[in-house]
């Protein structure tokens, strides 16, 4: 039950990454800058020749699409796996079992979006770097302020893509609690 349920947060916090990567939500988010929605292709896999930033940044580019991959690949898993549990659960009318493994998911789901508003609000600048070391350990992050990826992604663009995240997990959590809330007192009153 505690596997499944890891995978319905990782599912949640795969799917609100890719949010954030959608085009579209990005134009909102940051605006119809031509420079960035090209990084934003580039790591988005697509074939973007970008000549306007420097071979280390190109560099980090690559590995953040490798992580951007993986990140896809997380959400797509989890999903496939939530689905066939969901339909095991089903045919054999253990839903209410499910639903207990839902619970737990959006229960870590919440106490991690706790933990990243706390770490974002009181140490950002500790939180960036310590995901920087685990996620690009090689060392190819750190740029000058004058470099063009820092100019075009400043400390603000992270902090507020962190807190739409943020946001985004708040309300999925709202939302199924309610959802979970209203199911329970359907099942006491049958």
């Amino acid at each position: 039950m505690k596997v499944l349920a890891l995978f319905v947060t990782l599912f949640f916090i795969s799917l609100n990454i890719s949010f954030l990567l959608n085009q579209k939500i990005f134009i909102l988010n940051y605006g119809e800058n031509k420079y960035a929605l090209k990084i934003l292709e580039y790591v988005l896999s697509k074939d973007v020749k970008i000549d306007f930033l420097t071979y280390n940044e190109i560099s980090h580019l690559n590995d953040v699409r490798n992580l951007v991959k993986y990140v896809f690949l997380i959400r797509d898993i989890s999903l496939i796996i939530i689905i066939f549990s969901f339909s095991y659960f089903y045919i054999n009318k253990k839903t209410d079992y499910f639903m207990k493994i839902l619970k737990n998911g959006f229960l870590i789901l919440f106490s991690f979006t706790l933990l990243l508003l706390a770490s974002t609000l009181l140490f950002f600048d500790s939180l960036f770097i310590f995901f920087h070391q685990i996620f690009f350990p090689q060392g190819n992050w750190a740029f000058e302020p004058s470099s063009n990826l820092i100019i075009l992604f400043p400390k603000e663009f992270w902090i507020k893509q962190f807190l739409i995240f943020i946001g985004i997990s708040f309300s999925e959590f709202i939302f199924f609690y309610f959802f979970y809330i209203q199911n329970k007192n359907r099942k006491k009153y049958k």
